[in-house]
């Protein structure tokens, strides 16, 4: 784990970098990069990837989005006119509810 002070693309690159170094990794060796869909790392401009590609001369690095967000991007404006945000709210909190602790899945199922 790498503290950051800030959380921007700037800030990553330079602590992914000196990560590397620290792990005796050359930067040159970076082949692709795995993120979620935050503008932090994917924007075109400012994103962590494009910058490692400037700044580091990595013109081959490959951009690699989670594909589990991305899904959930994909659905979620599929539905936006189909199913009101209520019944959305409704799915998510019903996943978290039973997600997070076992004992309540089980209470469940025991109730059937």
């Amino acid at each position: 784990m790498v503290y950051l002070e800030k959380a921007d693309a700037t800030t990553t690159a330079k602590a992914l970098s000196e990560l590397l170094k620290t792990c005796k990794i050359k930067m040159s060796n970076l082949v692709g990069i795995g993120t979620d869909n935050a503008s932090v790392m994917t924007g075109v401009n400012k994103g962590l990837h494009e910058i490692l590609k400037a700044e580091y001369d990595l013109l081959h690095l490959v951009l690699v989005r989670c594909v589990c967000h991305s899904l959930q991007l994909a659905v979620s404006h599929a539905s936006k006119e189909s199913l009101s945000r209520n019944i959305e709210f409704l799915i998510w909190e019903t996943y978290n509810w039973f997600s997070i602790l076992p004992y309540r899945r089980q209470a469940f199922m025991t109730n059937l």
